[in-house]
């Protein structure tokens, strides 16, 4: 500081990010006991044919839900049921009529890439809840929020996974509307929940991933997002290996990719810990070929017991 003048006094990063959190979940809170929540579902009942508006009411559920515990059950399920079907309505005649945006931006299956995205990031925050380990500006501490086993399975029950990979099979070219959010999604929806992780290798998320990945190779922050997602899935409900995945023939190539995909990043990475995560992580996901780890013919289908488990028809894969 110049002569005379005060010296500067820098914020307490950590103390002012433990406020916002608390004043976040404040407004959450007001908003639900205000009626926040039959306000959102009647808005999305009254503009079902403004793909623009429904965004904006996606991003407001997004701020609405993530890490709040007010929400009921059934009002969770009803806000699913309807983003699930706006990501497959057809807004094609829709938007010939009202003409609210450029016809040409609209694929020809009437989807809208914006909302289909912003729809899959309301899902993703949907099923998070604050963790009560985290201590708030902790760099490289637990997350703040984290998902909800309970949250999860009503997300998934009611189609919100096997839409996120629909979404990444039907929008290969829009990364930054719909792959990132999507990907996001499902590495967050999937995290360590078996129904989930089922419903990912069902739908062939894996797939549509890999294939996104090397389309868009050149975009690092998007590769690793991809990948993460990818990891979560070999690494299963432990978070450590996803043996009935591992045993098919489809899930060796994917965990060898996902390890292939980290030990890049070390040699690019001055950091020993990401070298001992990528030695760690080959050692555990890739089969030791002399006491054959994972010596199970290879098949691509989810194991009987899994499918037993889930309450599935066995010869669904």
């Amino acid at each position: 500081a110049e002569e005379g003048e005060p010296p500067m006094v820098f914020p307490d990063f950590n103390a002012w990010k433990k406020q916002a959190c608390t004043n976040a979940c404040k407004v959450q809170e007001d908003a639900v006991r205000a009626g926040a929540v039959d306000v959102l579902l009647e808005a999305f009942d009254n503009h079902s044919d403004d793909p623009v508006l429904l965004r904006d009411l996606c991003e407001a559920l997004a701020a609405l839900c993530a890490g709040n515990l007010l929400l009921t059950e059934g009002e969770m399920e009803s806000f699913v049921a309807k983003m699930v079907a706006f990501m497959r309505r057809d807004f094609y005649e829709v938007l010939l009529v009202r003409n609210r945006m450029p016809v040409p931006q609209v694929e020809r299956h009437g989807r809208d890439d914006n909302l289909v995205g912003y729809a899959c990031k309301a899902l993703s925050r949907m099923c998070l809840v604050r963790n009560a380990a985290a201590h708030a500006g902790d760099r490289g501490g637990p997350p703040i929020l984290v998902p909800h086993p309970a949250k999860q399975w009503i997300i998934t029950c009611g189609g919100g996974v096997q839409r996120m990979c629909e979404a990444i099979q039907c929008f290969p070219k829009k990364k930054d509307s719909v792959l990132y959010h999507a990907a996001r999604g499902l590495k967050v929806l999937v995290k360590q929940d078996l129904g989930g992780l089922q419903e990912m290798v069902k739908h062939k998320g894996q797939v549509f991933l890999q294939e996104s990945m090397e389309r868009w190779y050149e975009d690092e922050d998007y590769h690793l997002l991809a990948l993460q997602a990818l990891r979560v899935l070999v690494e299963g409900t432990d978070g450590v290996r996803n043996i009935w995945y591992l045993e098919t023939s489809k899930g060796r190539e994917v965990a060898k990719a996902v390890v292939q995909g980290y030990q890049a990043i070390a040699k690019r990475s001055s950091d020993l810990r990401d070298q001992m995560v990528s030695q760690e992580m080959a050692r555990v996901l890739l089969p030791d070929k002399k006491r054959h780890t994972f010596g199970r013919a290879a098949s691509d289908h989810v194991p009987k017991k899994v499918e037993a488990y889930m309450g599935l028809p066995e010869n669904e894969p």
